[in-house]
């Protein structure tokens, strides 16, 4: 991924100081060392070249960082006021550098100062822009590639059959319209090679007027670039198109080239710009990815060539409004529709254009009946793909075949409901928008049989409840369903799996499991159920629920089978089920453990307590999600410590909504352990939802505090200037910064979002060791008070997350005497190697690390995505009454005793899977065995 070769503002002052320090240091030192080994006496030179760095360095140093300091705070005032970064903010910026530095020496040496200032920095930005011409020139991705040597193979025979009625070429028939086909595409072809190269040129003159720095020269940049691939596809089924029609042959390209179109990501801007931010910090397990694709199996110990690993990466082009305005492929086209809004509210969203799109199917493609072909006497082959092509035929016998004389009558066409309308409008201003549209009121004017079908609302709710809105929706005919789908539907379960998993759980320990909600499912579940409700003019979608707009035949519906196992007899189960015989003195010994403490009564006040979200590494599975973890320390007192994707919906299925809603008003901070995406990619909905539920309530909102590292900060600051300002609602404790102190809010504004992010500082020097830093005396007192936190009165525990890591001594030694330590167990025993290349743990070195520490309680927890349902569960975790995470698993610090009593009942509940990896890592060891013979 390229990086920014500046910050941008206000981040890049802090950056430019710190790099003319480091290069005045280098600078000064060298200049200085010389210097001094001049100067010196014979026979103390090295001593006078030391000592000259020891003083010069320093000060020319500080001088750099002083001059880099003003010369970049004067640039990010320049940017602010004329609303655009070019060369002209840079020499500006020197010239007034150059006279504030001197201002002490009176007017004329200032003048002097800002014109060498100026000067300089002009010929700093010509260069540069010289030095970009001439890359740009060198790398034009508008050039034609070189030209390929013809394939021997591909050359047609000079014994070719003459005539216009037909011939033979590598025992297939070809018609003469096939070439007037291969013509008509070139000439679509060449239209857009234009278009492209025209696209190419505006944007380079766009990018003229931009520096390399700045984010909009970041996107014509990338633009361009993925134009260039565009075009470079075009020509070489341009050069196809003519090879097969100079030699009469039919050219295919490679399968490799013919996958290697660039995926489209249709609609906002700047979705392309957030995933290269963040693919850097893809979990190690997947190694160096471009773009989410299909990949081997990320924790599959097997190494795979590079060259296979490359052909898996997909090229994405951003389809945004400043490059296309509609997408059209042979089964329908997409119209974009910008939406502006007049009355922007939320002053955090860095996007006030929003995206409606309209979609019209096309005809589709008739069938042809096989019973006419029969009849017409068509013989298999090529011919019957000419026919669906639209092409008239000669067969060999002389006689012409139309497409029409074996095509089926289409009877789809009256059932068809093609035209569907989206719409996400995120303030009250977009609804003037949709009535302005000139394509939406041709829509709402249009004759009956050309009107909307559907309209997906996107909307948010107060947006949908709105008059204006309202209004806009009844225009668009009483023939078109309005369908709402902003999260306020009716809650259906949509994974079956997960929710049979839950309930399985539950009815084995109640007091460490509940059930999903919503509860009370236990039948069918189909996309055919009329699930969705009925609200005046709206129609609430449920999950999974479709509407048909073109019906095929055959098309089964998604179900969910969410039904109980049911006894053919006492005592008798189901196939599947016969392990609960086998584990009835398990499960009895578990459940009596819970009611000697007491556990089924007192389900809802035992803290502190623990709730594992999600259990998986790297990548979600059927059964597991990936990191997450929630810590209540009282029932007004919670936080996170790592928030994986889909944390927010995890406390939605554990939790009702209200419950949910308050536990985000009573959530203090949140503490990553590091930024791999399975770790923090679900950061960005709990801040926008713990928002929303203080707005909700009239609440002052409170900041949340964040304690991360600085890899953690760079996506929540790209998501911050690409979609919405979230740095806001956030107090960061950066663990990466070693200067000053923590800064506090004004009284006054306390308990408002200030307009700009704050960073908590502090200095390492004070913590206990040169890796361990002591974090509640570094966060401000407003945001971490024992009342505030609700803190007071709670029992003192000592809880240790380990993250993900290999075996650490460090861990041990702060570790130690710890009432419950959560470490990761990637891998299963025998995957040392595995484990220690991807810098995680088996679950022997956890258990290792638990004994070392002397942890009165132990739960392992992030398996491999290879183990969906369980791990291996070797027989040393009954002797040393170690536990075993399950999604769900909800633990009081009075219960903990209970979890280790669960491992002995899951090897009968999952004796398959345990089976199956008992025999994957035989075969793994016969392997080895053979290797080593």
């Amino acid at each position: 991924m390229e990086e920014y070769t500046r910050e941008p503002c206000p981040y890049r002052i802090g950056d430019d100081i710190g790099s003319a320090f480091s290069m005045g240091l280098v600078g000064g030192s060298i200049f200085r060392s010389f210097t001094g080994f001049r100067n010196a006496a014979q026979g103390q030179k090295m001593m006078g070249a030391l000592r000259e760095v020891r003083v010069g360095g320093p000060l020319m140093a500080s001088q750099f960082a002083a001059w880099g300091g003003m010369f970049s705070t004067i640039d990010c005032c320049l940017v602010a006021i004329r609303k655009k970064e070019d060369p002209i903010n840079s020499i500006v910026s020197g010239g007034a550098t150059g006279a504030l530095l001197a201002i002490r020496s009176g007017p004329k040496v200032m003048a002097g100062s800002a014109v060498l200032g100026a000067v300089i920095l002009a010929m700093i930005e010509g260069v540069g822009l010289v030095a970009s011409r001439w890359m740009g020139a060198m790398l034009d991705p508008t050039a034609p590639p070189p030209e390929a040597l013809d394939d021997p193979r591909a050359l047609g025979s000079s014994n070719k059959p003459s005539g216009n009625v037909g011939y033979i070429v590598d025992r297939r028939y070809y018609s003469s319209r096939k070439v007037e086909k291969e013509v008509a595409q070139d000439s679509r072809l060449d239209r857009e090679i234009a278009d492209i190269q025209q696209r190419v040129h505006d944007y380079k003159k766009q990018l003229r007027r931009h520096v390399v720095s700045s984010f909009k020269s970041r996107e014509l940049s990338s633009s361009i670039s993925a134009l260039g691939r565009t075009m470079a596809d075009a020509q070489r089924k341009k050069a196809s198109v003519a090879s097969a029609a100079n030699a009469n042959t039919l050219a295919s390209m490679p399968a490799h080239e013919s996958n290697s179109l660039p995926t489209r990501l249709h609609g906002a801007v700047n979705v392309k710009h957030f995933l290269e931010c963040i693919r850097p910090f893809q979990d190690s397990d997947f190694g160096s990815v471009k773009y989410p694709s299909s990949k081997p199996d990320p924790d599959d110990p097997i190494e795979y060539p590079s060259t296979k690993m490359e052909q898996c990466e997909l090229q994405v082009e951003e389809c945004t409004l400043a490059t296309h305005d509609s997408y059209e492929d042979p089964g329908l086209k997409i119209q974009y529709i910008p939406l502006l809004s007049d009355c922007i509210k939320d002053t955090s969203r860095k996007n006030t254009t929003d995206v409606a799109y309209y979609i019209e199917m096309k005809d589709p493609p008739r069938r042809i009946d096989p019973t006419l072909l029969i009849k017409m006497a068509v013989p298999k082959g090529p011919l019957i793909g000419m026919l669906k092509n639209g092409e008239t035929i000669t067969l060999p016998n002389g006689n012409l075949v139309k497409p029409d004389d074996v095509m089926m009558d289409d009877d789809r066409a009256g059932s068809e409901k093609r035209r569907l309308l989206i719409v996400d409008a995120a303030d009250e201003g977009y609804a003037r928008s949709l009535y302005e549209s000139s394509i939406i009121r041709s829509l709402a004017s249009a004759a009956a049989s050309n009107k909307l079908d559907f309209v997906v609302h996107l909307t948010r709710e107060n947006v949908l409840r709105t008059k204006e809105y309202e209004q806009w929706a009844e225009s668009l005919g009483t023939q078109c369903t309005h369908i709402v789908v902003n999260g306020a539907g009716p809650i259906v379960p949509h994974i079956d799996s997960m929710y049979k998993h839950a309930r399985l759980l539950h009815e084995l320990q109640p007091a460490l499991f509940d059930e999903l909600r919503p509860r009370g499912w236990r039948g069918i579940v189909t996309q055919e159920q009329d699930l969705a409700v009925k609200a005046s003019l709206w129609l609430r979608a449920a999950p999974l629920q479709r509407w048909q707009m073109r019906k095929l035949k055959g098309e089964e519906p998604i179900i969910l089978d969410l039904k109980e196992a049911e006894r053919k007899e006492a005592g008798q189960y189901n196939l599947g089920e016969e392990w609960r015989d086998l584990a009835k003195e398990e499960i009895m010994i578990a459940k009596n453990a819970a009611e000697a403490l007491g556990a089924y009564c007192t389900s809802d006040s035992s803290f502190p307590r623990v709730t594992f979200l999600g259990t998986s590494s790297a990548t979600p599975s059927k059964y597991r999600n990936v990191s997450g973890y929630l810590f209540e320390t009282s029932s007004s007192s919670a936080f996170l410590v790592d928030v994986g994707e889909a944390t927010y919906g995890q406390l939605r299925v554990l939790l009702d909504d209200a419950t949910c809603d308050e536990l985000m008003l009573n959530l203090h901070a949140i503490f990553i352990t590091h930024a791999h995406q399975d770790h923090m990619n679900g950061l960005y909905t709990v801040i926008e939802k713990r928002r929303d539920a203080f707005k909700m309530r009239g609440l002052p909102y409170r900041r949340l505090v964040l304690v991360c590292n600085k890899n953690v900060m760079k996506p929540l600051r790209t998501y911050t200037h690409c979609f919405e300002d979230l740095e806001r609602y956030v107090e960061v404790v950066d663990l990466a910064t070693s200067s000053g102190g923590p800064s506090h809010q004004p009284p006054e504004r306390k308990n408002s979002p200030p307009s700009s992010p704050k960073k908590v500082k502090f200095d390492h020097n004070h913590a206990p060791s040169p890796t361990t830093v002591e974090l509640l005396p570094k966060i401000p007192s407003e945001y971490s008070d024992g009342q505030t936190w609700g803190l007071e009165g709670v029992k003192a525990v000592q809880v240790v997350f380990s993250g993900d890591t290999k075996p650490c001594d460090l861990l041990v030694e702060h570790g130690m005497d710890a009432d419950l330590l959560i470490h990761e167990a990637t891998f299963e025993d025998g995957h040392e190697q595995d484990a220690f290349r991807k810098k995680h743990s088996t679950m022997g070195q956890a258990v290792e690390i638990a004994e070392k520490m002397r942890a009165k309680h132990c739960i392992l927890t992030h398996f491999s995505a290879r183990y969906p349902k369980v791990p291996p569960l070797p027989s040393y975790l009954d002797d040393k009454k170690i536990g075993l995470a399950m999604d769900g698993l909800r633990v009081g610090f009075d219960r903990l005793s209970l979890v280790p009593l669960m491992t002995p009942i899951y090897r009968h509940v999952y004796r398959d899977e345990l089976f199956e990896c008992e025999l994957k890592k035989c075969q793994k060891d016969l392997k080895k065995n053979r290797q080593e013979i």
